[in-house]
């Protein structure tokens, strides 16, 4: 049963299906068994109403075929190309048709019942074999061109024999009506042979819906449906001139409509939708996507941009769009992104980075560039860019060869201590310390055993011969020094990177040098303060790395300044 039941993504439509489906049957019901109106006796007979509801149907099939005809293309199913040369012939004979009904005027020959019924059960027939087999071909399946104008020939050229039997023929044809008595059998089991295979397809389309389906099943499912009670009709009536005839009419134009619905939907309406969603799908991906992505030419003039997750870069979309590089990107950010250009030109593909200055420091950016394939014919060529915020991972990079660089000079310490001692080994880690941090001026004092003095011993020899010339006495009070000596009072590093304004700090000597910034680590063996350290001056703010870097090489300084002495001793 399961294999029975319709996509749950096809129970909405169905049910309004069933809603109309179901109506049109009590409708038919109703007629069979409820007696005549009053009135509508000879209603049928009404030539201007009858032409008026084949002019209906015969334009909503011309409609059909213009579906088919008007799209013509590689990528269209054969279905659609089945169904609308199929439904050229029925709009030819239904025409046939209309113009032969009683009361019309001659049509080669004398118009009348049978020779509109054997043009109506051509029509019948042609639709009914083309929706049974479209029911059962993959929709997908395309047709050549060479196909599809066979298909149309040979649907067109059915149409000629037909023709020529009905009007020149009629009496090689059997009889399918009698005036007085009605329908022949073999019309009415004509009718039946029609009606069981608009049920079969019908039956086929329910089953494909079984599983979602690249077309439009459940209008397709209606349209047959509503043919097959159509047809029903036709094996009711007495005369051509009862209400059984004129609903039969009825319901083959409103069959049609939901036949041109579907194909309509197929071949206009879906792939609208189709493209509508492809877009969504495409700005769900660019929103997703950190990167900032735009296209230039040759010149540098941006001519689309896409400003990804990060919208409050420095780098903006309203700067960019429709105007040159140049005009707003600093010259060695053009110059960056020109070598690119050069490099996507020759060889396809380019890449670099840069860096731009903002409120929140500097931002540093990486980009590629390729060249758009899709450039039309003439016109200069385009490079699509992607351009990604990578500050974050410049700094993990700065960060990972910063703990490189201190892993080297913490193995190279000992090899030094070996050749210099001292001051002049500790001057040497305290030039270390500089590097590694950034800074400018850099010092390092031992600590009395009674935590009360500190012994001056090193200050870095940039520090001495570009920005300290103070006089000092080799032993200082620990009560006399400044903010820089906390480290020892609170015996925790201490870091202030904003030193004009720290609070309880001390003028500075005469002689010395203006500090900014500063970190003051203290060396701490066996229990008491033995060694303080301090670097300063940094161009930036100090971090926590520059923190843990000055401790293990403080640490280090005083393990092998005080093994040396101890060798010494």
């Amino acid at each position: 049963m399961n294999g029975l039941m319709p996509d749950p993504s096809y129970r909405r439509e169905l049910f309004s299906a069933s809603i109309l489906l179901g109506s049109l049957l009590a409708i038919l019901l109703l007629a069979m068994f409820l007696p005549s109106i009053p009135g509508t006796k000879g209603i049928a007979s009404y030539v201007p109403l009858h032409s008026l509801l084949e002019m209906l149907a015969i334009g909503m099939a011309m409609l059909i075929v213009a579906v088919g005809w008007d799209a013509q293309r590689p990528q269209l199913p054969a279905n659609v190309v089945i169904l609308s040369s199929a439904f050229a012939g029925v709009a030819l004979l239904d025409f046939s048709h209309t113009i032969s009904y009683s009361g019309m005027s001659d049509f080669v020959t004398p118009s009348g019942a049978e020779k509109a019924i054997y043009f109506w059960l051509s029509a019948r027939l042609l639709a009914a074999l083309a929706l049974l087999l479209v029911a059962l071909r993959p929709w997908r399946e395309g047709l050549g061109a060479r196909s599809r104008n066979l298909l149309w020939l040979v649907v067109l050229l059915a149409c000629l024999p037909i023709h020529g039997f009905v009007l020149f023929r009629p009496d090689w044809l059997p009889t399918v009506f009698v005036a007085g008595e009605g329908l022949t059998p073999f019309k009415i089991y004509s009718e039946y042979l029609i009606i069981g295979l608009y049920l079969a397809a019908a039956l086929l389309f329910w089953r494909r819906m079984a599983a979602p389906q690249v077309f439009n099943a459940p209008a397709l499912f209606i349209a047959v449906s509503i043919m097959a009670m159509s047809e029903f009709f036709f094996t009711l009536y007495a005369d051509v001139t009862d209400i059984y005839n004129l609903l039969g009419h009825l319901y083959k134009v409103l069959a049609y409509y939901f036949l041109y619905r579907a194909l309509f939907v197929e071949m206009v309406t879906r792939p609208y939708a189709e493209l509508h969603s492809s877009q969504q799908r495409l700005e769900s991906i660019l929103g997703a996507i950190p990167d900032m992505l735009f296209e230039l030419d040759r010149q540098g003039r941006v001519y689309a941009c896409h400003a990804g997750m990060n919208r409050d870069s420095v780098l903006s979309c309203a700067e960019l769009a429709d105007r040159r590089l140049d005009q707003i990107l600093p010259a060695e950010v053009v110059a960056s992104l020109e070598r690119g250009l050069e490099e996507a030109d020759s060889q396809g593909f380019g890449r670099g980075r840069f860096a731009l200055d903002s409120a929140q420091g500097s931002r540093h950016f990486a980009f590629t560039l390729a060249k758009n394939s899709r450039t039309g014919a003439g016109q200069p060529a385009r490079f699509i860019v992607l351009c990604r915020d990578i500050t974050e991972i410049k700094a993990y990079e700065d960060e990972l060869q910063l703990l490189a660089h201190r892993a080297q000079a913490l193995l190279e310490l000992p090899h030094t201590a070996r050749h210099v001692e001292g001051t002049e080994f500790l001057q040497h880690a305290l030039e270390m310390a500089e590097e590694l941090t950034g800074s400018q001026i850099s010092f390092a004092h031992f600590i009395d055993e009674d935590q009360e003095h500190i012994e001056l011993i090193t200050w870095s020899k940039r520090t001495l011969e570009h920005y300290c010339h103070a006089v000092h006495e080799r032993h200082y009070p620990v009560s006399q020094a400044g903010i820089w000596a906390d480290a020892l009072r609170i015996r925790q590093p201490v870091v202030f990177n904003d030193y004009s304004h720290a609070p309880d700090r001390r003028g500075l000597p005469q002689g010395h040098s203006e500090v900014h910034r500063l970190i003051s680590v203290p060396v701490i063996d066996r229990g008491r303060v033995v060694m303080i350290v301090g670097v300063g001056n940094k161009a930036s703010d100090y971090s926590d790395i520059d923190v843990q870097t000055l401790e293990l090489l403080a640490n280090e300084m005083w393990q092998i300044a005080n093994r040396t002495r101890d060798e010494k001793q």
